[in-house]
């Protein structure tokens, strides 16, 4: 039996969303804040449909970036296809209000 190494992550950007695919994580969060700083307000949709693996530093990310949007009233953010561990993390969290999930 192989074990899969996690794929770098990767970063598209389509109009006001973002698709996210391969590993987010501590290693590599601060490359995701980068890319993203300069658009944070128009950001409607981040996309993790193709994500392998999250760890809670991807929920904080979240939650500066909805934090963002709400002090510009430029409205909230919603997270697509987010993957079992994510949930679990945002439930842990009690943060159910705060981040939109949606699949």
């Amino acid at each position: 039996m192989s074990i899969q190494q996690p794929q770098p992550l990767e970063v598209v950007i389509e109009t006001e969303t973002v698709k996210l695919s391969g590993e987010v994580s501590v290693k590599n969060i601060t490359k995701l804040h980068q890319e993203l700083l300069a658009i944070a307000h128009q950001i409607k949709v981040i996309d993790c449909q193709q994500l392998q693996s999250v760890d809670s530093s991807f929920l904080a990310f979240l939650l500066w970036l909805q934090a963002i949007k709400h002090r510009q009233g430029a409205g909230s953010i919603m997270v697509r296809h987010t993957s079992e561990a994510l949930k679990t993390l945002r439930q842990l969290y009690d943060l159910e209000k705060i981040l939109v999930f949606e699949g």
